[in-house]
């Protein structure tokens, strides 16, 4: 996860998916996307954040803690946990109900969205760059020459390659040659 965070450090952009994260993988992320069920997308910002996000839309009564007072240590299960909370019956027992559907999480996340909002200013404008795309001639020559590259430089490859089509040849011939014509 060091490595990782070196390589968004240079500005590279990378993704995880990691399913049960420990507290100290968990803080190191930047940003936190969450698909429901369905694919529905019911968060997107920060990590710590999410667990504060999902304790006030369930109305939980310490929904202002993110992690532990004592050791500071965040548990990601605990979103998860929000999530796919059940409904209990009348006995107190779970049944097979979510609490919360995914279309449900995924409103209220578009209306926590509409919210934000009024408090951000929109730019439509592309950023500007010095970057120059290449014409297609450009990039297909640049594609040749590195999948000629890549295949010149695996010796196993090319062995296989030039052995295939006389050894396919042999074998085709000697089935033939001792094979009768009337069967």
């Amino acid at each position: 996860m060091d490595l990782l965070k070196e390589l968004t450090l240079k500005g590279k952009l990378i993704f995880v998916v990691i399913h049960q994260p420990s507290s100290d993988i968990f803080k190191m992320f930047d940003k936190l996307i969450i698909l429901d069920t369905g694919g529905y997308l019911i968060y997107n910002g920060n990590p710590v954040d999410a667990i504060v996000y999902f304790k006030r839309q369930i109305q939980q009564a310490n929904a202002a803690e993110s992690e532990c007072i004592q050791c500071g240590n965040v548990n990601p299960e605990q979103i998860f946990n929000i999530i796919e909370s059940k409904i209990l019956d009348e006995y107190g027992n779970q049944t097979e109900k979510r609490r919360v559907k995914p279309k449900d999480w995924y409103k209220k996340y578009k209306n926590s969205l509409q919210k934000d909002e009024f408090d951000v200013e929109l730019n439509t404008k592309d950023p500007l760059t010095n970057l120059k795309i290449p014409n297609p001639f450009k990039q297909f020559k640049v594609f040749i020459k590195r999948d000629v590259l890549a295949e010149l430089t695996n010796k196993q490859y090319l062995l296989i390659n030039f052995l295939e089509a006389p050894l396919l040849g042999f074998i085709l011939s000697f089935i033939i040659k001792y094979s009768s014509a009337d069967a």
